[in-house]
Order: structure tokens, then sequence, then C-alpha cells
């Protein structure tokens, strides 16, 4: 079962061409949650993706206290924010699953 872990923004959205990813986005779209332990920036990185699309990423601070050997985590789209602005962002609600 699905729990509330925090309330959060997703990084990076700004890189690689994700602002027309992140336009694409509505309240209530689910992220998944990815692992990047080869991320030769930060091996503690989780990646957010919508659709096979990488959109962006969880904070590096909240990224090393995920253990996503023994846990599921999703996004939840919560906000879009910054629509009038050239770049837009987007808040989410992080959830967690125990896996079995």
């Amino acid at each position: 079962m699905w729990g509330f872990l925090c309330n959060t923004k997703a990084r990076g959205v700004s890189f690689e061409g994700r602002q027309q990813l992140v336009k694409a986005l509505a309240i209530g779209d689910v992220l998944q949650v990815v692992a990047e332990p080869t991320n030769e920036h930060h091996t503690g990185a989780h990646a957010l993706y919508y659709r096979n699309a990488k959109i962006g990423y969880l904070r590096r601070d909240l990224a090393d206290t995920l253990v996503s050997t023994t846990y599921d985590y999703r996004a939840i789209v919560t906000q879009l924010t910054g629509k009038d602005f050239p770049l837009q962002g987007v808040n989410l609600r992080l959830e967690v699953n125990e896996r079995l």
C-alpha cells in the first residue's frame, strides 16, 4: 500500500530539453522514481520518469535517504509552477511502498 513520504520539487527540469516534457504534465500524473547508481555526478541519484522520458531528479539530500532495494517510490504531480514564465517547475508528493 502506498503511503505519503514527503512533498518536494523536481530538480534539473531545465536541462536536456525537459521543459517540453514538463509542459505536458498535469496535476495527478504519476512519475516513476528510478535509482541511478551509475550516475557520474551522484551515485545516489534518483531520476523521475514520465512515460519513459526523464523529466528530472529528486534533490540530492532526499535521494540519499531512499532505500531502493527494499522500497518502491513514486511521485505524484501536485502543482505546476511558472506557467507565465519561460521555465516551469514541478511540485511533487513522494510516496513509498514496501516490497513484499
